[in-house]
């Protein structure tokens, strides 16, 4: 899942460091009962996309949490927070995660540091036959098409092939 998942985001326009950890948040935000319309809808605004700013999100809490005194929290507020969770579960940290409706409505998550470690990748996944469907449909955007001028010079070349 995390492989298609990188490649469907490519295949959506995404430069491949934040399409990488795209597909490795995708495996926790589904391992955790996440929403798939989150993903799909990540993936289909390249230009204005949490995919590009939760990254960023991610380096500022690991450099705020080594500076936080114990007990601290960082909250992000806005609609980054349908995939925050498992932007956060990707931090080389253990953080105590919260989410939150406030009064006017938007959602605000809160990380802290923790002390439960946490939960290992699970061992399978299973996502929706659409889920599947839409990211194979992106990720097909970067395959080179078949030719036979694509065939030449494939393989080992007869130097390696001692």
């Amino acid at each position: 899942m995390s492989a298609l998942s990188e490649r469907a985001a490519r295949g959506a326009g995404f430069p491949p460091a934040q399409a990488a950890l795209f597909g490795r948040a995708v495996v926790m935000h589904m391992a955790h009962g996440g929403p798939e319309d989150a993903l799909l809808e990540a993936l289909a605004t390249p230009k204005d996309s949490p995919i590009l700013r939760l990254p960023l999100v991610l380096d500022d809490l690991m450099r705020i949490l080594s500076q936080m005194p114990e007990g601290g929290a960082l909250t992000l507020l806005g609609r980054d927070t349908r995939l925050a969770l498992a932007y956060a579960r990707l931090a080389p940290v253990t953080l105590s995660l919260d989410i939150a409706t406030r009064a006017d409505g938007t959602h605000s998550l809160v990380f802290a540091p923790g002390d439960t470690p946490a939960d290992p990748p699970p061992a399978g996944l299973d996502p929706s036959a659409d889920l599947v469907r839409a990211l194979s449909k992106l990720a097909s955007k970067t395959y080179v098409p078949a030719s036979v001028g694509g065939r030449h010079g494939a393989g080992a070349g007869n130097i390696d092939n001692d």
